[in-house]
């Protein structure tokens, strides 16, 4: 027990003795200067991206339009009964859509923020 102690605090010691570091010299941050960030290959995974959200989001809208039409279709035609049953199936539609537009739409913001932002 005592040399399990002894070890710890050994190697407590010999790791707070090797944290220590010295700098000696000046550094000026206007000597940095990175090169620029996107590269041939960036620019088409952007493009790409940017494709496939747009895609997404037409698919998505062009579904969306058309099962809103036939749920309105069915909803105006239906007896009673039916139009309970329409109303309970536009819940999953409604939350469906919106989780599709707002999920395009928040990632082309965000891509739109980041871009504009001159570090």
């Amino acid at each position: 027990m005592k040399l399990k102690r002894v070890m710890v605090i050994i190697v407590l010691v010999l790791i707070s003795l090797t944290t220590f570091s010295y700098a000696n010299g000046k550094i000026n941050p206007d000597d940095f200067k990175p090169a620029d960030v996107h590269s041939s290959r960036e620019e088409e995974a952007i493009e790409l991206g940017s494709k496939i959200i747009g895609g997404i989001m037409i698919v998505g809208t062009v579904i969306a339009v058309a099962t809103m039409i036939v749920l309105g279709i069915k909803y105006m035609i239906g007896s009673v009964e039916e139009r309970a049953e329409y109303k309970k199936t536009m819940i999953p539609y409604l939350v469906g859509a919106f989780l599709t537009f707002s999920t395009c739409t928040l990632i082309s913001l965000i891509y739109n923020i980041m871009t504009n932002i001159n570090v």
